[in-house]
């Protein structure tokens, strides 16, 4: 008898603890795009857009607080038409660290933000483009870190239980520290290349 009320225990707090594991963990996939204002030093700023496709994933460690903790990574095709030039690559990888906090019970929908920092040392911006000197081409590669915040917003909707389908939208500030600059492999000077990068954002 003692038996089976301990194996009854056992599979009670095994079956809450599946529950609450499920409750406690979410994953999401989310492509939208994002619209950047790359501004150097000197100069005005260039209006430039991209297909943003991220990655997350969230714990939340207090049960009954709805804030959870986690990570994320972006990846972001830049538009080259916008850059001007010879750009045959843009891209931006992001992984970074997030907070999110919801409002729970409300009607049919979740409200939530999002706060997110990139990982300058991780979070690059990268170009390529080809130079023509009379007559000469050559490559010039450009590497940049990344640093600042993005601040989001977003409702989740859930049409099947553990499955939601999320809108969202946002603001990033960040800034670009040239890293590296090649001009046909041969490294150039980094001063003054630093740029600004705020953008807005919308995914699904």
């Amino acid at each position: 008898m003692q038996m089976q009320s301990m194996v009854r225990a056992i599979v009670g707090f095994a079956a809450f603890s599946s529950v609450s594991a499920l409750a406690l963990f979410d994953a999401e996939l989310l492509y939208g795009r994002r619209w950047y204002d790359v501004k150097p030093k000197q100069g005005s700023a260039t209006g430039v857009n991209g297909t943003d496709v991220s990655l997350a994933a969230h714990v939340d460690p207090i049960p009954l607080v709805p804030v959870a903790f986690g990570a994320s990574f972006a990846m972001v095709d830049l538009n080259l038409d916008d850059l001007g030039g010879n750009f045959s690559e843009a891209k931006i990888v992001e992984p970074a660290f997030d907070i999110k906090a919801w409002i729970p019970m409300v009607p049919f929908v979740t409200p939530y933000v999002k706060i997110k920092f990139p990982i300058s040392d991780l979070a690059k911006f990268a170009t390529k483009a080809s130079t023509e000197t009379e007559g000469v081409k050559t490559e010039e590669t450009k590497l940049y870190k990344l640093s600042g915040y993005h601040l989001n917003a977003g409702i989740a909707y859930s049409p099947l239980p553990l499955i939601k389908i999320l809108f969202e939208g946002g603001l990033g500030m960040e800034k670009a520290s040239a890293d590296e600059i090649k001009q046909g492999g041969i490294k150039l000077p980094t001063a003054e290349q630093d740029l600004d990068m705020n953008s807005k954002y919308l995914a699904v």
